[in-house]
């Protein structure tokens, strides 16, 4: 019952919940879409109302603010416990995912969302610095349950480790541990804040970048700095023809370093990015180019730029970068798991439990990825005959022949391409098709595409993107959260949410009737004009984990009527906006300034 969940969750130990309860919750809710609805309803929703409650008494108690109370949770064993079972919980769902033979089109990681297992009640309570430490200390913490934390907080937690990191980096000498509890103990000792930009004693990871060879400056940069030296605060300057150009980075020019950046690393045309990655043209999601390199030096530089383009993703995640790079879903959701988690097929045609899992898995991201491939070769997996037809004919009228082989692009150094078949079995050119092995030649297939085709660029991207960001506090992700936290927030934004948080200077105030314009024109946008909005003031068109309540924003009086366009400092996040005379006027200076804006200046 309800009332007794926080004793039972409290009296359980740890392996009993993992060991016992996880299969056998599982086998409960195996299946059907329905079940795992119910899976939901019945168990995690019940042991989420109660960690509601428990914190409400507990404030009722002592009197506190409901919003990030500074009480110690650590020392409550009800609200302990039931973290706990909100963790055995998610393990079921995952472990009924892995387990169960229903053919199902989702990814198959879990069934249902993670917002499902989170309480967004108990993440705004808890003292994450608080938790943080004690997790890095062996002690007891609640960052042991990650799946109740939302994304924001999980954002925090990563956000504390970043600052933590850089201010090791800058305190400690390079052969030092990062993680010893004396030095994090030092580290949280200093000041909030780090030392600012351009301080003398502040080591930096500083890139000089000439605007006309940006990702050859980077990538020769990144290649000379230490896994040290990328836990430095960052800081770029551009060069223009030789020149430097004025201004101190305090962020905004980062985040347009970023921006240059990651379009050409995506440029199918930069002969720089080599075209490291394809993109498909229906989803319009990224992956790694699963062509081969026709020599073994050219394949050595390839690998060598996925690695160094993980760590550039890496910098921006590790530096508070929010960047809409369009890689698929199943990039995200590799980068967050162990090695040791990646799985290994058979070459036998008859598969285990673990193989079919690992088959549902890479044909749900070969889905995501392609939509039209994967509807084919699931069609071609669930392909069953009209009763009363030869099941062979029919198989065979339907698809056609064909070999157990894939098609692999081969580059050469002149950038020409070549086609060569691949064998998916041993001797698979010679093995058909059939309707027999129908499932195991969709398996291999699918796992060509999305496993061995990339194995190597995917751990080298992977190795680069690690050591840049790579920390404790990112065993607490989930591909999903690593998703959100690089990409930001996917849906609409609602400007309602940031008028709230806006601040104002030069005269300008909440209710000043230019202000009152600039909101009527800014909420009246098109979504992809209002994503414009954001990025010309913050340098990111999209909203951070925890949504626009997360983006400070100042708006600055800039003058009287004027027909000068409106400026932003994305530095500070600050808009400057004259005092138009009239609402149309307002609308066609803005608009203008929107299409027209890239990076800090016009185009």
């Amino acid at each position: 019952t309800r009332a007794s969940s926080a004793a039972i969750g409290a009296r359980l130990p740890a392996d009993a919940l993992e060991g016992e309860a996880v299969p056998s919750l599982a086998r409960a809710f195996d299946s059907e879409r329905r079940r795992a609805e119910a899976f939901a309803t019945r168990l995690a929703k019940p042991v989420l109302a109660c960690v509601a409650r428990r914190l409400g008494t507990r404030r009722a108690s002592s009197g506190t603010s409901p919003s990030r109370a500074t009480d110690d949770f650590a020392d409550d064993p009800a609200l302990l416990g039931l973290a706990r079972m909100l963790r055995c919980l998610a393990a079921a769902d995952a472990f009924a995912a892995r387990t169960s033979r229903g053919s199902t089109d989702a990814p198959a990681a879990s069934r249902l969302p993670a917002s499902a297992f989170q309480s967004p009640e108990l993440s705004d309570a808890l003292n994450l610095r608080r938790e943080y430490t004690r997790w890095l200390e062996g002690e007891r913490s609640f960052c042991e349950f990650p799946c109740v934390f939302t994304t924001e907080a999980k954002a925090r937690v990563l956000r504390g480790e970043a600052n933590l990191q850089k201010r090791v980096a800058i305190a400690a000498s390079r052969r030092e541990p990062f993680f010893s509890s004396e030095r994090v103990r030092g580290a949280l000792d200093t000041p909030e804040e780090l030392l600012p930009f351009g301080h003398p004693d502040a080591p930096f990871l500083e890139l000089v970048i000439d605007r006309e060879r940006v990702l050859t400056d980077t990538v020769a940069a990144l290649r000379a700095a230490s896994r040290e030296k990328k836990k430095r605060p960052l800081r770029v300057r551009f060069t223009a023809r030789g020149v430097e150009e004025e201004g101190v980075d305090e962020g905004g020019v980062t985040k347009e370093f970023f921006q240059l950046v990651v379009r050409e690393m995506f440029d199918a045309e930069s002969r720089e990015s080599a075209r490291l990655f394809a993109r498909d043209d229906e989803s319009g999601f990224y992956w790694f180019s699963r062509a081969r390199r026709a020599t073994a030096a050219d394949e050595r530089r390839a690998l060598e730029l996925y690695a160094l383009f993980g760590a550039m993703l890496g910098l921006a995640l590790y530096n508070g970068v929010t960047l809409d790079v369009h890689l698929a879903p199943a990039a995200y959701r590799r980068l967050v798991e162990d090695d040791s988690e990646e799985d290994e097929c058979s070459e036998e045609d008859e598969y285990s439990d673990a193989e079919r899992f690992a088959s549902r898995r890479h044909l749900s991201d070969l889905a995501e990825l392609s939509p039209s491939l994967g509807g084919s070769l699931k069609a071609v997996r669930d392909f069953r005959p009209d009763s009363g037809d030869d099941a062979e004919a029919a198989f065979q009228e339907a698809f056609g022949p064909r070999d157990f082989v894939a098609e692999q692009t081969c580059v050469d150094a002149e950038g020409r391409e070549t086609t060569r078949t691949r064998e998916l079995a041993p001797g698979g050119a010679g093995v058909p098709v059939t309707y027999a092995n129908r499932e195991a030649f969709v398996a291999r297939y699918a796992e060509f595409l999305m496993r061995d085709s990339v194995s190597r660029p995917l751990r080298h991207f992977k190795r680069g993107f690690r050591d840049a960001c790579g920390g404790p506090a990112f065993g607490l992700l989930s591909g999903s959260d690593l998703e959100l936290l690089v990409r930001g927030e996917p849906g609409e934004l609602d400007f309602r949410v940031w008028r709230a948080a806006a601040e104002y200077e030069g005269g300008f105030g909440d209710a000043h009737p230019a202000v009152e314009t600039f909101w009527r024109v800014a909420e009246s946008l098109a979504p992809k004009r209002k994503r414009r909005l954001l990025f010309f003031v913050t340098g990111c068109g999209r909203a951070p984990a925890g949504g626009l309540a997360n983006v400070p924003l100042c708006v600055q009086r800039a003058g009287g009527d004027s027909d000068f366009l409106p400026t932003a400092h994305t530095c500070f996040n600050t808009l400057l906006l004259p005092e138009y005379a009239t609402e149309e006027k307002m609308r066609e200076r803005m608009v203008t300034a929107l299409e027209n804006a890239e990076g800090f200046g016009l185009q």
